[in-house]
């Protein structure tokens, strides 16, 4: 999506600019002339901690056991839909049938399965942000096992890139996932090649783009073989070593899974997959963009003032309450994101911080607009 920039002083100053000898970069450059309000941050934004006293207590307590029993639940509706579909593939009389109906059979176990491994990715989210148990140690290690072994997402690379787009939401140069672009940017889109390629291809980018993202690095670096790009450019050793780790269980449980399914592999793992990653795409997308969503520049963003510009969407039928209320309690996640467990949210998102807070439960409502979005 384009952005257009606003009026306000601080919103005059010229887009950021794009440097192709570093397509993993933005640089912004100011105006000598640029000025900048004296009060950057607006008064009707609570602080975190006037946030955190109305939220009771019991929601920043997290319990190894129940995020135990998210695990296994959702690890069995994986296994589940996946063995049902490798018990079609390996029947003679479902072979038999004609290609079509064979496609039409497995759709909707493909589509379940791709959906039960996208609610395992938000227990490995929870993992990544320390929020699956009080011990960091069974954090690391059931990270790795729900994101890197039963989804080949490398867990310690992914939680590097989210860590970045939790600590700098919305703003337009330091956020990670989406890249963001205002319209004195569109006539440079086209002139570099992977965003150019990212344009050709945008209708099928809930299919593709978490493929591309993770083992592809773009646009954020590699999160698999090799680690690369700005997502690495200030890494240590250790973090380096880390992600190599995550990085080799990937791999080792891709060759898990072609073992264990063997020609069925593309119909019973391949494509569960590319839906968790359409949902995966899809769910993020709508958390993140709203018609008058704000992004900021240096002077005018806070964590605080990022962490409102997500939005709480309702899916129904009870997908919320399944994919762990990522969507529906997605403005608190972003505030408390290392302190409040997915099966808090709702809970902390309710009561008397709603009203309390800059944007209400009205306000917060997808919004038409004919003018997009604005950078200030």
């Amino acid at each position: 999506a384009l952005y257009r920039e606003a009026s306000s002083p601080a919103a005059m100053c010229r887009a950021p600019e794009w440097h192709q000898d570093d397509k993993f970069s933005i640089e912004q450059e100011w105006p000598k002339d640029a000025k900048f309000p004296d009060v950057v941050i607006d008064q009707k934004y609570p602080s975190l901690s006037q946030i955190k006293a109305w939220i009771p207590a019991s929601c920043f307590e997290k319990s190894t056991a129940k995020s135990m029993y998210y695990f296994v639940r959702d690890a069995s509706c994986i296994l589940g839909t996946q063995a049902a579909i490798l018990a079609l593939c390996r029947s003679a009389a479902f072979a038999a049938l004609p290609l079509l109906v064979q496609y039409a059979a497995l759709w909707p176990l493909q589509f379940a399965s791709g959906f039960f491994m996208w609610c395992m990715f938000v227990v490995g989210h929870d993992c990544g942000h320390t929020t699956f148990s009080p011990s960091s140690a069974v954090n690391e290690i059931m990270g790795e096992v729900s994101h890197s072994v039963l989804l080949c997402t490398p867990f310690a690379p992914w939680r590097r890139s989210h860590h970045r787009h939790h600590s700098y939401h919305n703003h337009i140069k330091e956020d990670y996932s989406h890249m963001w672009f205002t319209e004195s940017q569109q006539h440079k889109i086209m002139r570099i090649p992977h965003l150019a390629f990212h344009y050709a291809i945008r209708v099928a980018t809930p299919f593709v783009n978490w493929f591309l993202y993770l083992y592809v690095g773009q646009p954020d670096g590699g999160h698999f073989l090799p680690l690369y790009g700005r997502l690495w450019k200030d890494a240590s050793l250790g973090d380096l070593l880390r992600g190599y780790a995550s990085s080799a269980v990937s791999a080792a449980s891709m060759c898990l899974w072609y073992h264990l399914y063997g020609d069925c592999v593309v119909r019973a793992y391949c494509l569960p997959w590319m839906w968790y990653g359409w949902w995966l795409f899809t769910v993020t997308f709508f958390q993140h963009h709203f018609d008058e969503m704000l992004l900021f520049r240096d002077g005018a963003w806070s964590y605080v003032r990022g962490a409102f510009e997500t939005i709480d969407r309702t899916y129904g039928f009870g997908i919320d309450d399944f994919h762990h209320n990522i969507t529906d309690g997605h403005v608190m996640h972003h505030l408390f994101f290392t302190k409040i467990p997915h099966y808090h949210l709702i809970a902390a998102t309710k009561g008397e911080m709603r009203p309390r807070c800059g944007r209400d439960a009205a306000e917060m409502q997808p919004r038409s607009s004919q003018g997009g979005n604005t950078v200030i």
